[in-house]
């Protein structure tokens, strides 16, 4: 399942329901977008994942160039860690 993190996702009914559509189909991998680039409520999908106790992997798409790439995975990681434990 690639859930990409769009606008869309937010549409009405809202982030909660719409994930809650399509989370029968999310299998061992999903795809997610950086957790700090934009105003995507990032904090509120980990919140999500959690509930449902997502047991798979989480695959990041770094879709930015950062100028140290290696940084930028740790600074996600990070963020990754902070969101599930607020979770």
């Amino acid at each position: 399942m690639c859930w990409n993190c769009n606008d869309q996702d937010l549409l009405p009914p809202g982030l909660e329901a719409n994930f809650n559509s399509v989370k029968k189909w999310f299998g061992d991998t999903v795809h997610i977008r950086e957790l700090n680039v934009g105003d995507y409520p990032y904090q509120d999908l980990m919140d999500l994942f959690v509930k449902m106790n997502y047991d798979g992997w989480i695959l990041l798409e770094a879709r930015t160039e950062p100028a140290d790439r290696i940084a930028a995975m740790k600074e996600q990681l990070v963020i990754f860690n902070k969101m599930i434990g607020n979770a």
